[in-house]
């Protein structure tokens, strides 16, 4: 093998050639192709080289590798090699000289005796067992007969803690209030040859606890936390490995706003108060949303009660026009009889004007009052049924109050009297989905004919009323109130009457018990 200032080659055998080497050493280091080669030896199953770049050897396998320790010269410049009778191997490089073996690598320099650190070259001699160094201010030996000189450990010392407002000296544990909560640690490591060398690592356990390398010898910490900390420093000389740790117990006492049971009171007071404000809050919009709906019912009943009390004038004034007819045909006996029908008819009316709704069962009774009336006034010419299905439970079931009775004497007035012979009315309740439907139908003389029958420009002012309180009673129930009117047909396309068709929606009396107004009944 050859070194050159061009790399490594090598010499195969009678002849002088060349062969290249790697341009690489491992991954990271940089090849040996173009780098100086100062110095080269065997050692072992070892082959070393002191290059430009650093220490680089080959292996049994022929596998080139650069030599890494942390002790070790890394990548400086390498300038001599030489092999002892113990196998050790030396280095010589810019920064002392190394010695290299299987349990250890230690470097000597200036603090050990040398001349000068900068190594030049080495030569082993081997009968007098010495080591010779060529530096750049003279040439020392070493003595290897006597055993290899130490690495010397520098005594490392914290030697005080500085505050804000006091110093303390050589502590091993300090405790502080939580305001004390900056601190500088000062240590130092003691070595008289090389002072200058001589490089720190610390920590902060606790805190942040990497490694951190400083050459300085106060580290300071800002705005430290509550609670227990373990600062921790190492030394080392120039080429030397790290020394025994030097630690200082570090406790910072939290404020009483910052203790474990204040913030957890803290916090439960917080959810408490958060907690109680939420349902403040809640109840005042549930109480605010109350009275609205309060409100806004009382305005509806109240119209209600307004259009009731219009329709009852309505029809006190038919069924008094009924009686007086009645007592020209009949007489004042058979009036008294009417009279007396009549007046719990009126007394019926009086108990439901001020209700929003009643009952099924009690509008039932109502109607039979007044269609029987209208019976003993028309005798023959009228004939009804009214039936109510058996889906429906006529004391549960709730309907609004003065609504049906208005188509029944419309059917009567104008679809069935304007026939001489009279005729027929039925009236049907039946549950059908979510609606109580009511189907008021009679074989008279038809929706046109009734129409032409009535004077021009005349509006049936029950009629009116009650589409008025249809309207207020769907936008109450938030559900469509339906009704339609249509002129029934025979066989033979002719007209056979009016059907009047509703759809109430279907309200039990558990569910109102509490209406604006009045009482359910």
């Amino acid at each position: 093998w050859v070194g050159t200032t061009l790399g490594l080659r090598g010499i195969c055998g009678d002849s002088v050639c060349f062969n290249p080497t790697p341009a690489r050493v491992g991954k990271e280091a940089s090849g040996i192709l173009n780098v100086r080669i100062f110095a080269m030896q065997l050692a072992g199953d070892r082959f070393w080289l002191a290059t430009q770049q650093g220490l680089i050897y080959r292996d049994s396998a022929g596998k080139w590798h650069p030599y890494k320790s942390e002790a070790g010269p890394g990548k400086q410049r390498c300038t001599s090699l030489a092999l002892d009778g113990s196998g050790n191997l030396w280095v010589g490089t810019a920064q002392g000289l190394y010695v290299i073996n299987q349990q250890e690598v230690r470097h000597y320099g200036l603090q050990s005796g040398m001349l000068s650190p900068d190594v030049l070259s080495l030569y082993y001699d081997k009968p007098e067992n010495h080591l010779w160094a060529g530096t750049a201010r003279g040439c020392s030996v070493l003595d290897l007969n006597s055993s290899l000189p130490e690495g010397r450990e520098n005594p490392l010392y914290i030697t005080s803690v500085n505050l804000a407002d006091s110093v303390l000296h050589y502590p091993e544990r300090i405790v502080l209030e939580h305001e004390q909560n900056t601190v500088k640690v000062n240590f130092i490591a003691l070595d008289l040859i090389d002072p200058g060398g001589v490089e720190y690592r610390y920590r902060l356990q606790g805190g942040k606890s990497e490694w951190h390398t400083t050459q300085n010898r106060q580290i300071e910490y800002s705005d430290l936390a509550p609670g227990s900390y373990t600062f921790t420093v190492q030394a080392r000389s120039r080429g030397q490995g790290w020394g025994e740790k030097q630690e200082l117990h570090l406790q910072i006492i939290p404020a009483w706003w910052q203790t474990h049971w204040f913030i957890g009171a803290g916090l439960s007071v917080a959810i408490v108060l958060i907690i109680g404000a939420m349902k403040w809050q809640t109840s005042r919009i549930r109480r605010k949303e109350a009275e609205k709906r309060a409100t806004l019912e009382r305005v509806n009943h109240l119209e209600q009660q307004a259009l009731s009390a219009m329709m009852n004038p309505h029809f006190i004034f038919n069924a008094l026009g009924s009686i007086q007819h009645y007592m020209f045909e009949h007489g004042p006996e058979k009036a008294n009889n009417y009279l007396a029908r009549f007046a719990k008819l009126v007394r019926k009316n009086m108990q439901g004007a001020g209700k929003t709704l009643i009952s099924l069962e009690e509008e039932v009774e109502r109607l039979q009052l007044y269609l029987g009336l209208e019976k003993l006034r028309f005798e023959d010419r009228l004939t009804y049924s009214l039936k109510v299905d058996d889906a429906l439970d006529p004391k549960a079931v709730m309907i609004p109050s003065m609504v049906i009775q208005p188509y029944v004497e419309n059917a009567l007035w104008h679809g069935l009297m304007p026939r001489k012979e009279g005729g027929s009315l039925w009236i049907r309740f039946s549950k059908r989905e979510r609606y109580v439907y009511i189907s008021i139908e009679d074989n008279g003389v038809g929706l046109e004919a009734s129409k032409k029958e009535l004077k021009v420009g005349h509006v049936s002012q029950g009629m009116k009323l009650t589409e008025e309180r249809l309207a207020h009673l769907s936008h109450r129930y938030k559900q469509s109130l339906k009704v339609s009117v249509r002129e029934l047909r025979n066989e033979q396309d002719e007209v056979s009457g009016t059907q009047v068709e509703l759809y109430l929606p279907l309200i039990l009396a558990r569910d109102n018990e509490e209406l604006i107004g009045g009482q359910v009944s």
